[in-house]
């Protein structure tokens, strides 16, 4: 079974906390996807007309950047330079590592800055579950 984990604080519109850290075996580097549950579809058998479940959709892809024993730091998996490309030569990986990181879909009334730098808004309580390596 998938290891859950919740949103417990979003720090900036590039940063959130998760509830998991080095003691749940998370490390820097590692994926994790935020589900929206709270909208999930229903996905409905025609034939039986009854419900097979619901499919969440996917919020975010975001990547451990700072771990600690109890919780990580996350920021948006997501770049504005292909990892592709990034991949592809070493022009194209200085180009990543100091790309602009794009910003996450966060509520700004429950943004609470740190001090270090860091279609559906991620809220506190999300689930994110860790990406398969």
């Amino acid at each position: 079974m998938t290891k859950r984990f919740h949103i417990v604080r979003i720090a900036d519109h590039y940063t959130v906390l998760i509830n998991g850290g080095s003691l749940d075996g998370l490390k820097i580097g590692d994926k994790l996807t935020v589900w929206d549950e709270d909208h999930a579809t229903e996905i409905v058998d025609e034939a039986s007309n009854s419900s097979l479940g619901k499919y969440p959709a996917k919020k975010a892809i975001i990547k451990v950047s700072e771990c600690f024993d109890k919780f990580s730091v996350c920021v948006n998996n997501d770049s504005s330079i292909s990892d592709v490309f990034a991949k592809s030569n070493a022009i194209g990986l200085a180009l990543k590592q100091n790309a602009q990181r794009s910003s996450l879909n966060v509520k700004d009334d429950e943004i609470e800055e740190l001090t270090f730098f860091s279609k559906f808004p991620i809220k506190n309580g999300d689930t994110a579950t860790l990406e398969k390596q």
